[in-house]
């Protein structure tokens, strides 16, 4: 597996639904990893934070590997949340939020930023705010955004990718629903496929795809 700099962030930005606190307040937070990748650590680091200083006034609850909702419900539940003694918080992908929010298409651009500080300035330049403040429309309010390291390609079997575009030709490589996303994999001569997180380790074990 070979890391590509500057391709495309992989990154998560943190989302509750909107509405009125009650005194006892329960947040579900809901993500699609394992506990014990960078996602879920912090997850679980945010929930104990929380728990230790709200002291039961709030308490945040992790649903790891989907266990509460895919990455492809996890939004609409967010929007339909209206509960005023739970929420539903979330750190999926940001191509979940282009239906919302086209400006942040930006951070699937490859080879847009040099290295993690240059996504870092962006991430805390006031344009930020203004890439997010759409989704506040849909009910939905960003809190942080959680970077997960640059793009890395891997694929299935002994033979790694070493060259672009020759090793991609002709390869399946499973893609979160981004239109960027798609078009970077046609561009290598490889060909895109749609695919929630949950599905993609069953899909590499049998060679529904190739690579991810």
């Amino acid at each position: 597996m070979k890391r590509i700099t500057g391709i495309l962030l992989a990154a998560a930005v943190s989302m509750v639904a909107t509405g009125a606190w009650a005194q006892e307040y329960t947040i579900k937070f809901s993500h699609v990893v394992a506990p014990g990748t960078p996602k879920g650590k912090a997850a679980d680091l945010f929930a104990k934070m929380v728990n230790e200083r709200m002291k039961g006034r709030v308490k945040v609850e992790v649903f790891p590997n989907s266990q509460l909702y895919n990455d492809n419900k996890v939004m609409e539940a967010m929007r339909l949340s209206d509960s005023k003694t739970t929420g539903i918080m979330a750190a999926p992908s940001l191509s979940k939020f282009v239906k919302f929010s086209r400006t942040i298409q930006t951070f699937d651009i490859p080879y847009l930023f040099n290295d993690i500080n240059d996504v870092h300035k962006l991430v805390d330049s006031p344009l930020m705010g203004k890439m997010t403040k759409p989704l506040e429309r849909k009910g939905l309010k960003a809190i942080s955004l959680w970077d997960n390291g640059m793009k890395v390609f891997s694929i299935r079997g002994d033979r790694p990718l070493k060259k672009a575009p020759d090793d991609f030709k002709g390869k399946k490589f499973r893609i979160q629903s981004s239109e960027v996303h798609a078009a970077m994999i046609k561009a290598l001569g490889g060909v895109p496929q749609k695919l929630p997180f949950k599905e993609v380790y069953q899909a590499l074990s049998q060679g529904v795809v190739d690579g991810q």
